[in-house]
């Protein structure tokens, strides 16, 4: 469909001033950690969403650094020639669809906020090739090496103790700062 469209847009004659920026707001799970559906929890299957992004005059490449959902609407806007306000937390991705790639890894977080059907918190924290998901209302931390786990199978918290504290140091960074 996706296709289709692209191929509408340059036979109307629009395919050179129309950036299409396609994307899904989650994921679903269908039981790999128990759960079905999405609101549950923030494993890789409801975090990792699509996102495609078709602009004239750049070419189309795969972009594998990791991106957030946060990075839209200052994407879009650079795209348009226009400033993002100084409150936005995302980043432009119009440098990476030009190839110029960030300088360093950068972190990602999410957050599932409790409400009457699920009232479990949940914040996970991607930090280079690492997870880390905290169960809030148990106050129980885990870790995943997504480089050789990407699905989140094996928790390193109690068995890596020295990386289980430089990342809970580093997920209550993120924790504080999400909170304002």
């Amino acid at each position: 469909w996706l296709g289709k469209l692209l191929a509408g847009l340059a036979e109307t004659g629009l395919a050179g001033n129309t950036a299409v920026v396609l994307f899904s707001d989650h994921g679903e799970a269908f039981g790999e950690h128990k759960f079905y559906f999405h609101g549950q929890a923030l494993y890789t299957e409801v975090l990792h969403v699509p996102l495609i992004v078709s602009v004239p005059g750049i070419a189309p490449k795969e972009v594998q650094t990791r991106a957030a959902l946060l990075d839209i609407a200052p994407t879009m806007l650079d795209l348009l020639g226009l400033p993002a306000p100084q409150h936005y937390q995302g980043l432009s991705l119009v440098p990476r669809l030009r190839g110029d790639e960030p300088s360093g890894p950068r972190d990602i977080g999410a957050v599932l906020l409790p409400y009457p059907a699920w009232p479990k918190g949940q914040q996970a924290l991607m930090s280079e090739h690492y997870k880390v998901l905290m169960r809030v209302d148990e106050n129980r931390l885990e870790i995943y090496d997504l480089s050789k786990d990407p699905g989140e199978k094996r928790n390193l918290s109690l068995t890596k103790p020295a990386l289980a504290k430089t990342l809970r140091a580093r997920y209550e960074q993120f924790a504080e700062l999400s909170l304002d």
